[in-house]
């Protein structure tokens, strides 16, 4: 069931031509977590900055549980949209203690009432033992956790969360990934996340927004999202990938390539002798000695359980030699400038735009 609805948002700024925020729109479920990913510029924050209240659109409308918060005649004040917010830096009360920082957001209950949304909220983030200590007694998690039961405290429809990863050191990222996960989970909040970074993205989010200098580029499951992804911004911008254009051959169900032909394309393809472009990933081209498609090492990187091998693929039928990434077992024995032979699957290659 549709929670959020978001339609057609757009923003300028200034003089700009070009929008920083054009025509965006995607619905989100209750309970859903979302995150609008992409490279730096592409209006992710601005996005989010609207829906919680901070900037007005130029176009567009957003609606909560069936309430227009920004419509062609209104626009609801942002303390007034019943939206929690969890700001890059945590924005803390340095003076306060965890719990009154807390219990800060919460104006319009009675003193015992507090008390006890403060003791859930605590309960919630795992942080009982920390109510009376100051925030820079804290970690940066630990600061970050406080952020977020703050956020949740007064029960907001939804909770914005703007690169809540960034101030956090490498070794601690993965715990705070799953720790930000299950908090939400577990208090079945509705949330929206901004990041840069796909690991953060593919590792919170039910369904991922991709934005690409303002404009969406495919809303899917961080699944689909990898194995299929729509175009080339997308497929690069997700993980590691490689490119090859082809020319659908005669029957309409392989793509000739430089690297070969592959028969018996599951996808529906354009009409024969049409130009696409193929999307496969390093670690769906499989090396083997009987392999159907040959190359020569031209670079070897080792990343301890895997390894990357650069190659360039022998050119097939006359057309120029293409270089190719593929992942291999730590254990295969390869060396630069050696030939390696390997197999591609139908299955697993996508058509994208």
């Amino acid at each position: 069931m549709t929670f959020i609805h978001i339609n057609n948002l757009t923003k300028r700024f200034g003089g700009n031509l070009a929008p920083a925020v054009n025509q965006v729109s995607f619905s989100i479920n209750k309970g859903e977590i979302v995150s609008l990913l992409g490279p730096s510029g592409c209006g992710k924050t601005t996005a989010l900055r609207m829906i919680a209240g901070f900037e007005n659109p130029c176009e567009g409308t957003i609606q909560i549980d069936k309430e227009y918060i920004v419509s062609e005649s209104s626009v609801t004040p942002a303390e007034k949209r019943g939206i929690g917010m969890v700001f890059q830096e945590h924005a803390l009360f340095p003076h306060m203690t965890v719990a009154k920082n807390i219990m800060f957001g919460l104006k319009h209950m009675k003193r015992s009432q507090k008390i006890q949304r403060v003791k859930e909220m605590l309960e919630l983030v795992e942080l009982e033992d920390y109510a009376e200590s100051v925030p820079s007694r804290l970690s940066g998690g630990q600061q970050q956790r406080v952020a977020i039961a703050r956020a949740l405290a007064p029960r907001p429809h939804v909770i914005l969360l703007d690169e809540p990863f960034s101030n956090i050191d490498a070794g601690l990222r993965e715990k705070m990934r799953y720790d930000i996960s299950a908090i939400l989970k577990k208090a079945n909040a509705t949330a929206i996340i901004v990041t840069h970074d796909q690991k953060d993205a593919f590792a919170v989010a039910d369904k991922i927004v991709v934005m690409k200098e303002g404009m969406i580029q495919q809303v899917s499951t961080p699944k689909e999202l990898y194995r299929c992804p729509s175009n080339c911004f997308v497929a690069q911008f997700v993980g590691k990938t490689n490119l090859l254009q082809g020319i659908v051959d005669s029957t309409g169900t392989g793509i000739e390539t430089s690297v070969g032909t592959f028969d018996q394309m599951p996808a529906v393809l354009q009409s024969p002798h049409s130009k696409v472009m193929l999307s496969i990933r390093p670690e769906n081209i499989s090396v083997s000695e009987t392999g159907r498609y040959s190359g020569f090492v031209d670079r070897i990187v080792y990343g301890g359980d895997s390894q990357e091998i650069h190659l360039t693929a022998e050119g097939h039928r006359g057309l120029a030699p293409t270089p190719l990434l593929i992942n291999a077992p730590i254990s295969f024995d390869i060396e630069v400038n050696e030939q390696v032979r390997f197999d591609i699957s139908s299955n697993d290659i996508t058509v994208i735009e």
